[in-house]
């Protein structure tokens, strides 16, 4: 019996298996689960065949095979204080952080461990993240912390907590993974650092897909649920435990060599409160489930996402015509993708001209909202990005971007430069602009440099997964920098000037910085050491104005059989008339120390390799 023959007595089955629930009395759920990783084991089974032998054999030779060991260890410890404030960080902090490839018989593990004793001071737990990923042939294990990527629409890299794994013998390619999404995030009025409150949240996903570069489709379930019990209902933030499921397909084909199709779909059903019991008569029927797997209540929400491309690879060019349309109740929790009730028309262009030294990126359309009618405003704008790269010669170096596409993503607001704790926010960013230039001075015999670069963005909050567009931010930062280096007697300079303007949670914040750098090696190198001074004046709205001065110092020595020893002592004084922020004085630093390792041991003994003594 062959692959096909199977599939066709299995399918019955999974129809049955995957009727809505009022239909069946069987749980349809983990029948499903069951026959979906079946059907993936049978798919693999005989491209499996075709490499055992190599394998056995290899395993055979297991006492001529050598364990190699490649990775680093570091081991720091934060010191702190402050005076004329409550301190913001714990006084004492230490971390260790390792990571490691293992290779054996063919395997590759690669793996990494972080561990801190947390931070008391802002009532954050410690943690520990550990993370491996075995690699042998086609096959690769991830344990712990890990993520994977199904497609955009479905399970996109988000961190998960649990076990994976990816399989591609031939044309083949299944993957499947289940874990914690998130942990429980507790509401804590008492703490510093405001953290909003979660549901535990665990997930599970799993891909079948054939293909080769020219041809390739992909078949993708994910599901994710919130426990209701993790935490207590929260006081302040309106968070209700969810549960989601997205099925997906994606694919691409390739037509008359340079012309290619590409498609991304995905449905969407989401219960924005698993707690409620109601049904929904309405929302009976496969379309509704999800092949079984989802059981709608009066908060369910529904959506389908679509992204379809034509392609065409020119000599010197490509060329893409795209369209995109994603429903208003289009939701997963495996992604950090919050776009919805949008349709996009593009083109895209990118080539290269001017005997390669410009690079240009075209992406341009019209998109369209209100798609289901379902608000009074409906709203039509023109949306671009277009990035710009040009090296006319070897002394000079240009390239800038813009995009007015809606991208998620985590910005970082720092309202006191240099400051030891700041915050790390969810956005939905809708514009941003870069310009960078450089000019190389002189390459050689002190070289030197000048550089400016500028940022724009302007972005929405994210709370509780929901798009608050009305909570606006803009951020602008500009620098202006010079770099010169003596080669003798091996002294680097560095010197800029900052601008950064933000206008974040209805504070605008002004800050203008200067900053020296000085750095010079001692010992043939092996000891580097330097210094680093900053002025900025700080003001906000019409309150007042800030100045900062910040002094640190810095130094690492490399020492014997690949280890090392960092240290940096840094200190802040604040002073200024802003109303309700006293002048305050903190002192921060770390003592760091890094080994880096590489080994090749034999773990069995050749009998001919013996000696009397051993056989003994």
């Amino acid at each position: 019996m062959n692959t096909h023959d199977i599939f066709n007595r299995l399918l019955p089955i999974c129809i049955a298996a995957n009727r809505p629930r009022h239909i069946q009395n069987c749980k349809p759920v983990r029948t499903t689960r069951v026959i979906l990783c079946l059907m993936g084991c049978l798919l693999l089974a005989d491209a499996w065949s075709q490499d055992v032998n190599n394998s056995v054999n290899q395993f055979r030779d297991y006492r001529n095979q050598q364990l190699n060991i490649a990775g680093g260890i570091s081991i720091t410890n934060n010191l702190y204080t402050a005076s004329g404030i409550a301190p913001r960080r714990d006084k004492f902090q230490w971390m260790v952080n390792m990571n490691a490839n293992l290779s054996f018989m063919g395997i590759s593990a690669p793996f990494a461990f972080n561990f801190s004793d947390g931070n008391q001071q802002f009532n954050l737990p410690s943690y520990t993240f550990t993370g491996i990923s075995p690699t042998y042939k086609w096959a690769t294990v991830h344990l712990g912390d890990r993520n994977m990527l199904f497609s955009r629409y479905t399970l996109a890299n988000i961190n998960f907590t649990g076990a994976g794994v990816e399989l591609q013998p031939g044309k083949w390619r299944v993957a499947a993974m289940t874990g914690r999404l998130r942990r429980a995030v507790a509401e804590d009025l008492n703490s510093r650092q405001m953290l909003d409150p979660g549901y535990a949240r665990k997930g599970w996903g799993f891909k079948v897909g054939y293909g080769d570069r020219d041809f390739s489709l992909d078949f993708i379930l994910f599901g994710a649920q919130d426990d209701p019990n993790s935490i207590a209902t929260p006081t302040i933030a309106d968070v209700l435990p969810a549960e989601n499921v997205v099925a997906g397909v994606r694919g691409t084909k390739t037509l008359f060599k340079r012309l290619a199709i590409d498609f991304d779909l995905a449905r969407s059903a989401l219960n924005k409160d698993r707690r409620l019991e109601n049904r929904d008569p309405s929302f009976d029927g496969i379309k509704y489930s999800i092949l079984g797997l989802f059981t709608p209540n009066e908060s369910a929400t529904f959506g389908n996402a679509s992204n379809v491309g034509l392609s065409y690879r020119g000599n010197a060019y490509n060329i893409r015509l795209g369209w995109e349309r994603i429903d208003r109740g289009f939701k997963t929790l495996g992604s950090l993708f919050f776009n919805s009730d949008l349709e996009n028309w593009t083109g895209q262009l990118s080539t290269k001209f001017l005997k390669n030294k410009m690079t240009l990126a075209l992406n341009g359309g019209l998109q369209r909202s209100n798609l289901d009618k379902g608000e009074q405003t409906s709203s039509n704008r023109a949306i671009g990005a277009v990035s710009l790269s040009y090296t006319p010669s070897d002394k000079w170096f240009f390239t800038s971007s813009y995009s007015n596409f809606e991208n998620s993503t985590k910005l970082r607001a720092q309202n006191d430069p240099l400051s030891p704790i700041d915050s790390i926010f969810l956005a939905q960013v809708t514009q941003a602009a870069s310009f960078v230039t450089n000019y190389q001075i002189r390459e050689t015999l002190n070289p030197s440099s000048i550089s400016l670069m500028f940022n724009y963005q302007t972005a929405n909050s994210i709370e509780n997964d929901v798009v608050v567009e009305d909570a606006k931010s803009k951020f602008y930062n500009t620098v202006l920098s010079y770099n010169y280096k003596w080669d003798l007697p091996d002294v680097s300079l560095t010197t800029s000037l900052s601008y950064n303007k933000s206008d974040f949670a209805l504070i605008n914040t002004t800050t203008l910085s200067s900053t020296v750098s000085l750095a010079k090696s001692f010992a043939q190198k092996k000891l580097n050491a330097g210094f680093r001074t900053t002025f900025s004046n700080v003001s906000m709205d019409a309150s007042g104005a800030d100045r900062v001065f910040a002094l640190g110092l810095h130094g690492n020595y490399q020492l014997p059989h690949n280890q090392g020893l960092s240290a940096s002592i840094n200190f802040l004084r604040r002073s200024g008339s802003i109303a309700d922020r006293p002048s305050f004085s903190e002192i921060y630093g770390d003592i760091r120390y890094i080994y880096q390792f590489t080994t090749q041991a034999r773990l069995f003994k050749n009998k001919a390799e013996s000696t009397p003594d051993d056989e003994e």
